[in-house]
């Protein structure tokens, strides 16, 4: 009988450093263990060392015994890592290990046969998983006898299966395989996550990854809509512009700053292909934005400058103060000091529009060479 959960899959944007560690660690134990190991490193009942509850867990008998545990280690650890964390994950593994262990020991006290494997840790995986997901429905890969398929059910609904497999195995059948460790391993999982959990100690954590997983579940509204993709097809791109910066102008708390800078870089490419006219007055558009993000400013200036060709005599004071800013934060000092030195000789600058300068641009300039020359244009007088 074999069931395993099938939902959680390797996250490459938040890799699980710690199970793929100890993947790592059991391997390479392997290949560097001899036959003297088990005794010296391996989990005696009747001469146990204390270290000995933490060394058997990174000892394996043969090949197919750690290839087994290094898959269900990974299955559980993909599943688990992200929720407790990397830190609580490991304790977990090793403490249930441990528990497993000492629990195997008691019950065999006289035995010398020394005890092996990541098993019980892995068990401990499997009892933790069980009571992290809960009443939760996961979906499961199931391969018992001829039967072969997925289902769903709430997590809790393994716990008598996966432990009454290890029970009737542990008195039906007679090899090599410590039964009872997993079973101690699934016991020892629910149990100490159960009064960990109570205490305060990773409710938190665990209640913070399904929220936010639910949260990637909600279908995001799109912004780059079929009609803008097929009037930019039929190479109408000032009515696609159009329908962009309406979007645009109607912002909702609901839709994420990356799907807005997505939805400008799709607006930008079609303002370029219809004018310089028009990817002006979209920069405009971008820089009239309360939440302008000033890199974004600069990146964007940067890709445009060249046909842009800005004049603080033409261009909106405000939007030229703001271009200024982007540039101090980002080193462009003397370009910014000259663009403002252009607009203070304009008709633009007001005494409103001086102090709307000094507010924006006085907290960015520091103590800079080129940072004091701003402020000795800042005090030009405005215009009368």
């Amino acid at each position: 009988m074999l069931i395993i959960p099938t939902e959680d899959k390797f996250n490459w944007r938040q890799p699980p450093f710690i199970t793929i560690f100890l993947v790592f660690l059991c391997f390479t134990v392997f290949v560097t263990q001899n036959q003297a190991s088990a005794y010296r490193f391996g989990l005696i009942p009747n001469d146990m060392n204390y270290y000995e509850l933490l060394t058997y867990q990174f000892l394996h008998g043969d090949t197919m015994h750690l290839l087994g545990n290094m898959v269900f280690l990974s299955i559980f650890g993909f599943a688990l890592e992200k929720r407790l964390g990397s830190l609580g994950f490991l304790f977990l593994y090793l403490a249930t290990g441990v528990l497993s262990g000492l629990g195997f020991a008691l019950l065999h006290l006289h035995s010398s046969t020394p005890l092996v494997g990541a098993s019980g840790a892995i068990s401990g995986l499997m009892g933790i998983y069980l009571a992290v997901y809960g009443i939760k429905k996961r979906e499961y890969f199931a391969l018992l006898g001829p039967f072969v398929g997925t289902f769903r059910a709430p997590a809790y609904f393994l716990l008598p299966v996966w432990l009454g497999q290890e029970l009737i195995s542990e008195y039906t059948t007679e090899d090599n395989v410590a039964y009872m460790a997993h079973a101690f391993g699934l016991m020892f999982g629910v149990l100490l996550y159960l009064i960990l959990s109570w205490s305060g100690l990773f409710r938190a954590r665990v209640n913070q990854s399904f929220h936010q997983e639910a949260e990637l579940k909600i279908p995001k509204p799109k912004l780059i809509t079929e009609r803008m993709r097929k009037l930019e097809a039929e190479f109408k791109f000032d009515e696609a512009l159009e329908l962009c910066l309406n979007a645009l102008s109607n912002k909702s708390i609901e839709v994420k700053a990356e799907q807005y800078a997505e939805l400008w870089d799709f607006t930008f490419s079609l303002a370029m292909r219809i004018s310089d006219e028009s990817l002006r007055a979209t920069f405009y558009k971008f820089l009239e934005q309360d939440d302008t993000d000033s890199q974004q400013v600069f990146l964007r200036w940067q890709s445009y400058k060249d046909r842009l060709t800005w004049s603080p005599q033409s261009a909106p004071a405000k939007h030229t103060i703001k271009l200024c800013q982007a540039l101090v934060l980002n080193n462009g000092f003397e370009q910014a000091q000259q663009m403002l030195f252009e607009l203070t000789q304009t008709a633009h600058w007001t005494s409103q529009i001086k102090q709307y300068a000094e507010d924006l641009l006085t907290p960015t300039l520091g103590r800079h060479q080129h940072g004091q020359l701003i402020k000795l244009t800042l005090a030009a007088e405005p215009s009368s």
